[in-house]
């Protein structure tokens, strides 16, 4: 099951990159939880894996609290994710529409801006540009 989900991040994440199925970038694209479930899978094939119950049961609370304590970690570390916060289709086509994801790191202010081509499940993503907004060369401003 980890191994399953580590190759549906690395796909949706390769997708991400190169006009890929918004499909598969939005469903499967999410390294922080599916790293946290990794994580408790992993923590769940070691217990599984021991036989004697006594040294089982002194490893399920280290193993599960460490597990359940690095999301948190790696949500303070790593961000928020992203989130869709406008989707304007092209003026005349109704097969283009530009989208903004937005997020941060820690306090900063972050904008992921992507051209979306087609429609359904056949709909791809081409990344046009990144902007933090710590960064006031790159700083993503607003119109209106």
């Amino acid at each position: 099951m980890a191994m399953l989900l580590i190759a549906l991040t690395y796909a949706a994440a390769q997708a991400a990159w190169h006009g890929g199925l918004v499909v598969l970038i939005e469903v499967f694209y999410h390294p922080l939880a599916y790293g946290a479930a990794v994580l408790v899978l992993i923590a769940l094939a070691i217990l599984i894996g021991i036989r004697d119950r006594m040294t089982r049961r002194l490893l399920l609370v280290p193993l599960l609290g460490c597990t359940l304590l690095a999301w948190p970690l790696a949500l303070l570390v790593f961000g928020s994710m992203p989130h869709k916060t406008a989707d304007r289709p092209a003026p005349g086509r109704s097969d283009r529409s530009l989208v903004i994801h937005e997020g941060a790191a820690m306090i900063d202010p972050l904008w992921w801006v992507s051209v979306d081509t087609g429609s359904g499940l056949t709909a791809r993503r081409w990344p046009v540009g990144y902007f933090n907004g710590d960064a006031t060369d790159t700083d993503l401003g607003s119109s209106g």
